[in-house]
């Protein structure tokens, strides 16, 4: 069972290097790394989490938010 403070830990704000593949519906497409500084923070009692990524580097930035279901006890990304 889940609860509204899973991520909990991973509150704040982090610098963090990334590593992926170039193309990733191809396995044996080479690698790309870059930095980025990652922040996270909950909202409504932990219902919501919100994880943003800002990648100076490479001009673009990233969002994913999850949504805890308290009667299904369950997360989900939207």
């Amino acid at each position: 069972m889940s609860s509204p403070h899973d991520f909990d830990f991973f509150h704040g704000e982090w610098d963090v290097h990334h590593r992926r593949l170039s193309d990733f519906l191809d396995p044996d497409s080479g690698w790309e790394e870059f930095e980025a500084t990652n922040r996270c923070w909950s909202l409504f009692d932990g219902a919501a989490n919100i994880d943003e990524m800002t990648v100076p580097g490479e001009g673009w930035q990233g969002l994913t938010l999850r949504l805890f279901d308290p009667a299904a006890r369950v997360w989900s990304l939207n």
